[in-house]
């Protein structure tokens, strides 16, 4: 290949030679960026596979996570022939440990991304990872990479692609799943088309934070990129969501004051924006959800003519209280009567929000001349106004707590959305499952089976603390921590 240039000899000699390095470094380099498309529907991807090893051997040392990594690692390892927690096996694999691993599932078919040392153990194991799959087809190609597969009968059940040093293996995991375009799309991404680490959302995590491993979660509702790393005995995510169709409910003041709210599975306080408190708005649409627990047989069109008179009155600052979870009543699908709770809101104008609580009370049937209550198909459910805060409440308990730890008024800047939750309320919760449930099957069955991986990391871990801001329409910079020992 002549190069046409006039800047003399010197410069022609030191772009071919530029052009031959780039031509020869191009596997290796191509291996610098795990082979994930951005359709997938999650991802966990650790920049160095030795750094991602070394934070699930930390993560073991830090918390009883065995049940938990052992499943995950064992599916994985027979799935794709990777264990992304175990340097000793990644390196018994030919992996090099210093560069890029992502894991990732694509419609129905889970794939691996790894990039290996020189040498013939990499290709060793692909074969034996793939010979007892399925019947071995001849290699096909796919923009210079060179592709085998594993059929039973007709269908495709994995494959791998290999070109230089990087390697990606599929295997389908459900119905319908296409092992074959799904290696191609890895290809492609590896390329630069649709590649996950052009996202935008993935790519400003990336910069933002540096972490052992990188998430990506992509669903109907909207997308999740975060970094996870270990800082002592605390796991530490930040990351951003994406919502679509969310608009800015949240606010950019403080919320209520982080005080303590007692025991409880959630405490969660949130500063509401604007948009959020109009008539048919977010606010509005969960007023008008507790009005229809409260009152089933009410006038549909009266119960949202309420919740939209209450939201403008609604001054932004508000939280909610979740005092456990009744897991058996999840099994008639979701509703207050699961998880009881207790709702707190400040209001402008408190004549106006007494006018709108007698107003509602006689609407819903609810008794009581000051707090409100009415026996609901969910229990009793009690409202009420203390001074420049509403409250909706079918826990006492966790009525008088929450009201306790928002006492104080919102002010200055801070965290529009800060919540806590204690896992061990949640491992409580999973204790009372017992083998008959598991054998029952459905929700409860899969719940068991949750309570095995992750009962005893729950039942011995401190709590986790989440605050979240808005950084642009419908996109939140996220930050979660989680004290994986009490009292760490």
């Amino acid at each position: 290949m002549r190069l046409h240039c006039t800047a003399g000899a010197s410069y022609r000699r030191a772009m071919r030679f530029l052009l031959a390095l780039l031509l020869t470094a191009w596997p290796f380099l191509a291996g610098a960026a795990a082979a994930v498309p951005t359709d997938a529907s999650w991802a966990i991807l650790a920049p160095k596979a030795g750094e991602g090893a070394a934070m699930g051997r930390a993560l073991q040392q830090a918390a009883d996570t065995r049940g938990l990594q052992q499943g995950f690692a064992a599916g994985l390892r027979a799935g794709l022939g990777f264990d992304p927690f175990d340097a000793a096996t990644l390196e018994a694999a030919g992996v090099a440990l210093d560069q890029p691993l992502a894991i990732a599932s694509r419609s129905g078919v889970e794939l691996a991304s790894v990039t290996l040392r020189p040498g013939e153990q990499g290709t060793a194991h692909l074969a034996a990872w793939l010979k007892p799959l399925g019947e071995v087809q001849a290699g096909k190609v796919h923009r210079g990479w060179k592709i085998q597969l594993a059929t039973r009968g007709e269908k495709v059940v994995a494959g791998h692609a290999t070109r230089g040093a990087t390697a990606v293996t599929a295997r389908l995991a459900a119905a319908g799943g296409d092992v074959a375009a799904t290696l191609r799309a890895a290809i492609d991404a590896s390329a630069g088309n649709r590649s996950l680490e052009a996202a935008p959302l993935f790519s400003a995590v990336r910069r933002e934070a540096a972490a052992p491993w990188l998430l990506w979660i992509r669903r109907e509702a909207g997308t999740t990129a975060a970094a996870v790393g270990l800082e002592g005995d605390r796991l530490r995510i930040r990351g951003r969501t994406s919502a679509r169709n969310a608009g800015d409910w949240l606010g950019t003041g403080a919320a209520f004051p982080g005080a303590a709210g007692g025991e409880g599975l959630l405490l969660a306080r949130i500063a509401l924006s604007p948009a959020a408190r109009k008539a048919g708005g977010p606010a509005a649409g969960g007023v008008r959800f507790l009005l229809g627990q409260a009152c089933p047989a009410c006038d549909p069109r009266a119960l949202s003519r309420q919740a939209n008179t209450l939201a403008p009155l609604l001054a932004g600052p508000a939280a909610l209280a979740l005092s456990r979870l009744e897991l058996r009543a999840l099994e008639q699908g979701w509703s207050p009567a699961a998880t009881p709770f207790a709702w707190v809101a400040a209001v402008r104008d408190p004549a106006a929000a007494a006018l709108w609580l007698e107003q509602t009370a006689k609407l819903v049937g609810a008794a009581g001349s000051v707090d409100r209550s009415v026996d609901t198909p969910i229990g009793p459910l009690s409202f009420g106004l203390r001074g420049k805060r509403l409250f909706v409440a079918s826990d006492a308990g966790a009525r008088d707590r929450l009201l306790a730890a928002t006492g104080g008024a919102a002010s200055g800047q801070g965290a529009p959305l800060s919540a806590t939750i204690d896992p061990t309320a949640l491992g409580r919760a999973l204790a009372g499952l017992s083998v008959t449930d598991a054998l029952r099957g459905g929700l409860l069955g899969s719940l068991f089976a949750v309570r095995l991986q992750l009962g005893p990391l729950l039942q011995g871990s401190g709590p986790l603390q989440v605050e979240a801001a808005p950084v642009g329409k419908g996109t939140y910079r996220f930050d979660a921590s989680w004290d994986l020992q009490h009292g760490s």
